[in-house]
Protein backbone atom coordinates (compact mmCIF):
# COMPACT_ATOMS: atom_id res chain seq x y z
CA UNK A 1 0.00 0.00 0.00
CA UNK A 2 1.02 3.42 -0.52
CA UNK A 3 1.89 5.36 2.59
CA UNK A 4 2.15 8.71 1.04
CA UNK A 5 -1.64 8.31 -0.21
CA UNK A 6 -2.91 7.94 3.61
CA UNK A 7 -0.50 10.90 5.18
CA UNK A 8 -1.76 14.58 5.09
CA UNK A 9 -0.34 16.51 2.69
CA UNK A 10 -0.47 20.18 3.87
CA UNK A 11 1.88 22.84 4.65
CA UNK A 12 2.01 26.19 6.82
CA UNK A 13 4.45 28.13 5.89
CA UNK A 14 4.00 30.67 8.45
CA UNK A 15 7.26 31.70 8.79
CA UNK A 16 8.66 31.65 12.80
CA UNK A 17 8.84 34.90 14.16
CA UNK A 18 12.29 36.53 15.55
CA UNK A 19 11.71 35.68 19.24
CA UNK A 20 10.10 32.09 17.71
CA UNK A 21 12.84 28.49 18.10
CA UNK A 22 12.15 26.20 15.21
CA UNK A 23 13.98 23.64 17.30
CA UNK A 24 12.11 24.27 20.37
CA UNK A 25 8.72 23.88 18.35
CA UNK A 26 9.46 20.79 16.90
CA UNK A 27 10.96 19.26 20.47
CA UNK A 28 7.86 20.49 21.74
CA UNK A 29 5.73 18.61 19.51
CA UNK A 30 7.86 15.27 18.17
CA UNK A 31 10.09 15.16 21.60
CA UNK A 32 9.31 11.93 22.60
CA UNK A 33 10.15 10.37 19.10
CA UNK A 34 12.54 12.98 17.88
CA UNK A 35 16.46 11.56 18.23
CA UNK A 36 18.61 13.36 20.94
CA UNK A 37 20.45 15.92 19.13
CA UNK A 38 24.18 15.37 18.90
CA UNK A 39 25.09 18.86 17.17
CA UNK A 40 23.93 22.28 16.85
CA UNK A 41 24.01 23.53 13.29
CA UNK A 42 23.53 27.53 13.77
CA UNK A 43 23.38 28.02 10.13
CA UNK A 44 21.05 25.72 8.53
CA UNK A 45 20.71 27.60 5.06
CA UNK A 46 24.21 27.81 4.02
CA UNK A 47 26.22 25.89 1.07
CA UNK A 48 28.70 24.50 4.08
CA UNK A 49 25.37 23.69 6.12
CA UNK A 50 24.07 21.21 2.66
CA UNK A 51 26.96 20.40 2.24
CA UNK A 52 27.51 18.66 6.17
CA UNK A 53 23.97 17.32 5.67
CA UNK A 54 24.56 15.54 2.17
CA UNK A 55 27.73 13.91 3.17
CA UNK A 56 26.72 13.07 6.61
CA UNK A 57 22.81 12.78 6.85
CA UNK A 58 21.17 11.90 3.27
CA UNK A 59 23.65 11.34 0.92
CA UNK A 60 26.46 9.32 3.31
CA UNK A 61 25.57 6.08 1.79
CA UNK A 62 24.92 7.29 -1.42
CA UNK A 63 27.34 9.06 -2.17
CA UNK A 64 29.27 9.34 -5.89
CA UNK A 65 31.98 10.97 -7.44
CA UNK A 66 31.94 12.45 -10.72
CA UNK A 67 33.74 13.94 -13.41
CA UNK A 68 33.32 17.01 -15.60
CA UNK A 69 36.26 19.06 -17.31
CA UNK A 70 38.97 17.69 -15.09
CA UNK A 71 36.88 18.79 -12.13
CA UNK A 72 36.07 16.91 -9.33
CA UNK A 73 32.30 16.53 -7.64
CA UNK A 74 30.88 14.67 -4.76
CA UNK A 75 27.56 13.65 -6.63
CA UNK A 76 24.07 12.51 -4.90
CA UNK A 77 21.39 11.30 -7.63
CA UNK A 78 18.28 11.34 -6.51
CA UNK A 79 16.95 10.01 -10.37
CA UNK A 80 14.55 7.45 -7.99
CA UNK A 81 12.71 9.99 -7.04
CA UNK A 82 11.70 11.41 -10.03
CA UNK A 83 8.52 9.52 -10.65
CA UNK A 84 7.03 11.35 -7.26
CA UNK A 85 4.19 13.66 -7.77
CA UNK A 86 5.79 17.31 -6.47
CA UNK A 87 3.21 20.22 -5.20
CA UNK A 88 3.08 23.08 -7.46
CA UNK A 89 5.68 25.54 -5.85
CA UNK A 90 8.43 23.30 -5.24
CA UNK A 91 11.61 22.21 -7.63
CA UNK A 92 10.98 18.44 -9.19
CA UNK A 93 13.70 16.34 -8.03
Amino acid sequence: ENLAKRLPNWDDHTPFGPDEDPVTYIMEKLGSIFPVMQQTWTEKHSDKALVRFVLYGLGAHRIETAIENDTKYYVVRTNALSPLPVRAGFARY
